[in-house]
């Protein structure tokens, strides 16, 4: 019988990044799904957006805010209005992509804190319970996070 290991989705376009958060959860003990746009994401979780396979509920969603196909920023406002917890990494580059995000189990960062953002929430000890490092600024009490480098941005 094999180990069970929590499960990632990523959706990230710059390769560099997505290597890097890929590696990190990996290093973990995460199994990656690696999707080539949100599109795709939401094709993978499609079970548990319907309902009829729970069990898919991944550990951990990062994808580019602007992701091709369905952006970061729907995909977590998506899975908030269906009641999810699950928490979400967006990698934003623009202040646009930032001002409208007030709530949701949601972490907005610059791509520059896109991997240590992910290895907090990936913690062995902190699965499917976000945390944040003392960089980050919490919003309001609904569970959104913006890391220090990203509000400067705003």
């Amino acid at each position: 019988m094999s180990e069970w290991h929590p499960i990632a989705h990523v959706a990230v376009e710059h390769a560099a990044c997505r290597a890097a958060i890929i590696d990190t959860l990996q290093r973990r003990g995460w199994a990656v799904v690696e999707q080539p746009t949100g599109l795709h994401l939401i094709h993978a979780i499609s079970g548990l957006i319907l309902g009829d396979q729970p069990w898919l509920r991944p550990g951990l969603i990062a994808a580019d805010a602007a992701a091709r196909g369905c952006s970061g920023l729907s995909i977590a406002r998506g899975l908030r209005d269906l009641g999810s917890r699950i928490p979400v990494v967006v990698i934003a580059r623009a202040a646009d992509e930032l001002a409208t995000t007030r709530d949701g189990p949601l972490t907005i960062v610059a791509p520059e804190d896109a991997v240590k953002t992910v290895e907090l929430l990936a913690h062995p000890r902190r699965i499917g319970a976000p945390r944040f490092s003392r960089s980050t600024e919490h919003v309001g009490t609904t569970g959104l996070a913006v890391t220090a480098s990203a509000r400067e941005s705003l």
